[in-house]
């Protein structure tokens, strides 16, 4: 009986993530953890404005939303009307993960980023007054939370499998703790949000199996909007189920069998941060085809090469990344923007040709680019089981044979952009530069340089708001 009693008053995961949740301040984090947040909101910032005309169908969302209408409370960035904050988080959430550029846990595939930090931003600015210490210290949270969980099916006995949409269904959890510590809930509450956020928890793989299904590239804003939501109905009093994700028929039950690592999820919590081991995106695209990227740019520069130097391009794949080869003739040839960001035959040919890969290069008139269609005729691939399905996310290798007789072999073991390989600051502001120069209201340069120099130094804003005045 004794053994039970224990048992029972023993805190449920749920529980604690909610007491997380309630209790974490600023001056708990370490100072590289509040520089990677930074980076965080600094990116997927960018990549919000350049979606604003970049997106895949996102004008009709957004054209949607505005005709909705409502309460002005939260600002839809890149345009400057505000809508119920909901609706800024659902619009903005949308964009976030629009262009395939956006922050990723390379254990598991999924963008923290693209939920927790239009969710927060939405409900600072409905609650009026929030400074850059408190946006930070939300979105560490939340991205903190996401990849926990991302690592706590990653880091099973059978590891994971591409069945659910991870960003969506981790992504609410963490988007409602972010929220929840902003609006100052207590433990109870928060621990309620999550029970709500349960009752929506949603995320499927399906529209990428239909390449112009446009709601891809917009499902990001569900979780956004829900996490909001999830908060705001605890705020006012509406309770939700208890043990959320370890209960009966709570999350984990539901989708992965009850099969988790509850170690990962809850270990050191308000210590050891997960979210540092979060990537950044040099290039759009799948991150997949990121590091056959690095390793063509790495040969080229080490050893002077030239486009027009080289003869042949050999990718060396297996598994998950050989999909993104196959088959050859349409990967050189993308005709539609979502099959360029997963062509790797085009993506490495870009890369090669233009020594680096833009916003520009995956519009409807990069795809037309002659240079690039010329060169991606050089770029083929051959089976090897060293990068099988297990190594789904790096590492890679690459092979560049030159015209004078030359051959160069590069192998990458970590994507540009990964802890290990980490993106450089001047690659990643040069990356909100090209992404903000896409803002549907034009943003000038010197409001796009005032811009990345706030949130650099977003630990001493006062008020966000005297950054989200210059987002449209």
């Amino acid at each position: 009986m004794g053994e039970n009693r224990v048992m029972k008053n023993k805190p449920g995961v749920t529980e604690m993530l909610a007491k997380y949740a309630a209790s974490l301040k600023y001056e708990d984090l370490p100072k590289e953890v509040t520089e990677i947040a930074m980076k965080c909101i600094l990116d997927s910032v960018g990549i919000t404005l350049g979606a604003t005309t970049q997106g895949l169908g996102h004008e009709k969302l957004l054209g949607l939303i505005k005709n909705i209408g409502g309460r002005e409370e939260s600002t839809i960035l890149g345009l400057g009307y505000k809508v119920p904050a909901c609706m800024a988080a659902f619009a903005n959430g949308a964009l976030a993960g629009a262009l395939d550029y956006d922050d990723i846990l390379d254990d598991i595939p999924m963008h923290p980023s693209d939920v927790t930090v239009p969710a927060s931003l939405a409900i600072a600015e409905h609650k009026g007054r929030v400074s850059g210490k408190d946006l930070i210290t939300a979105v560490t949270l939340g991205n903190d939370i996401i990849c926990r969980m991302g690592l706590s099916i990653a880091k099973r006995p059978k590891g994971y499998q591409l069945d659910w949409s991870f960003k969506s269904i981790f992504g609410i959890f963490g988007g409602t703790a972010a929220c929840s510590n902003l609006l100052g809930l207590d433990a109870e509450q928060a621990e309620d949000a999550m029970g709500i956020a349960l009752c929506q928890t949603a995320g499927t793989f399906q529209p990428r199996f239909t390449p112009d299904a446009t709601i891809w590239n917009m499902s990001t804003g569900f979780p956004a909007m829900s996490a909001v939501l999830s908060s705001l109905m605890a705020l006012t009093g509406i309770t939700g189920g208890k043990r959320t994700l370890e209960g009966e028929a709570g999350f984990y039950k539901m989708y992965f069998e009850d099969d988790w690592n509850s170690d990962v999820l809850t270990a050191d919590l308000g210590t050891k941060f997960e979210m540092a081991q979060l990537s950044f995106k040099p290039w759009p695209g799948i991150r997949h085809t990121h590091s056959y990227v690095d390793a063509t740019l790495k040969i080229m520069r080490e050893h002077n090469i030239l486009s027009e130097d080289i003869r042949k391009v050999t990718l060396f794949v297996a598994g998950w990344v050989q999909k993104f080869c196959e088959p050859l003739e349409e990967r050189r040839k993308p005709k539609i923007l979502l099959e360029a960001k997963f062509s790797l035959p085009y993506l490495v040919a870009v890369a090669a040709t233009r020594g680096r890969i833009l916003i520009r290069n995956v519009t409807p008139a990069g795809l037309r680019d002659p240079d690039v269609l010329e060169f991606a005729e050089k770029v083929t691939w051959e089976h090897d089981d060293r990068f099988s399905a297990e190594n789904k996310l790096g590492p890679a290798m690459v092979k560049i044979e030159l015209r004078n007789g030359k051959s160069y072999t590069k192998a990458v073991n970590f994507a540009y952009g990964n802890p290990q390989n980490p993106i450089s600051w001047q690659d990643l502001t040069d990356k909100f530069r090209d992404c903000a120069s896409y803002s549907a209201k034009p943003i000038s340069k010197e409001n796009i340089e005032r811009i990345i120099e706030m949130i650099s130094h977003l630990d001493e804003i006062d008020n966000i708001a005297e950054i989200i005045k210059f987002l449209y």
